[in-house]
């Protein structure tokens, strides 16, 4: 018997907003050692704390990919294909690949 570990994984993105600019897509697959409590929204949260989470996750044994599509293609295929785009490009980019 083959079991398949789920992998769970979340996805969002910067830059729809802004009238220029490429828009940034992140993946993030957390582990499960790590304490994701005091995660909730970064907007709602100071700078400084953003940057010491920000820390404790790069030093975890954290899974992410980024994915970037420039403002010359958003201008091409429209800011919500962009968006799709960045984000399968984040999500292809995962070290960990599942079948």
């Amino acid at each position: 018997m083959i079991l398949k570990k789920e992998i769970t994984a979340g996805v969002d993105e910067s830059g729809r907003g802004p009238l220029f600019g490429p828009v940034v897509s992140c993946c993030v697959v957390f582990n499960d050692d790590l304490d994701v409590s005091e995660l909730k929204d970064s907007k709602k949260i100071s700078p400084i704390k953003r940057f010491k989470i920000f820390n404790k996750l790069i030093q975890s044994n954290i899974d992410y990919g980024i994915g970037i599509v420039n403002e010359d293609e958003i201008d091409k295929i429209n800011i919500l294909n962009a968006t799709k785009k960045s984000m399968l490009i984040a999500i292809n980019s995962l070290k960990k690949k599942t079948n």
